[in-house]
């Protein structure tokens, strides 16, 4: 009885796409920023809708971490977003800059990587503020439904880079 319940509850599991997200967050910065005024880099005219999106995202974010949103302001923030087959490996050269990820036993797609990256710089002297991106692999899961969480991540790490780190949800894989 108890090995029928977890054969079904595994097939249920499987069937739902969903499981534990690994979100991979990766920071730095010369100094915390502290709350205070931040402004937009200018997003190109053809930008997609998922990168407007992820920039309204973090602006929500930031507003609610007590930062304040000016035309002309303090700190300049550029928001960035990829999405890349999972199994490629990106490099510089010699350098892996994204490692190639191999699928799941009894995974029935191909995984996709999305990113999200932000730099947080002082326009009075370009100082980098804060630099960070997070990124997570999906079968079924979209860009557009990744980045909230993606979005999240960054702005609750914003104030305390700290280098590689790794979250895991549960989330629609």
């Amino acid at each position: 009885m108890r090995g029928a319940l977890a054969l079904v509850l595994l097939g249920l599991s499987m069937a739902g796409c969903s499981g534990p997200i690994e979100t991979r967050v990766s920071s730095a910065g010369e100094e915390q920023p502290i709350a205070g005024s931040f402004m937009l880099a200018p997003l190109p005219d053809n930008s997609a809708d998922e990168l407007t999106g992820a920039q309204a995202l973090l602006v929500e974010g930031l507003l609610t971490k007590g930062y304040h949103h000016a035309d002309d302001a303090d700190m300049m923030l550029t928001v960035g977003i990829s999405d890349r087959p999972a199994q490629l490996t990106v490099k510089n050269g010699a350098q892996i800059l994204a490692p190639g990820k191999q699928p799941k036993m009894w995974q029935s797609c191909a995984d996709r990587e999305y990113r999200m990256t932000i730099e947080l710089t002082r326009r009075a002297d370009g100082a980098q503020l804060y630099s960070g991106n997070a990124s997570e692999y999906h079968c079924n899961a979209t860009l557009t439904e990744t980045l909230p969480s993606l979005a999240k991540r960054l702005v609750a790490d914003i104030e305390r880079p700290r280098g590689p780190k790794l979250l895991v949800r549960l989330g629609k894989d």
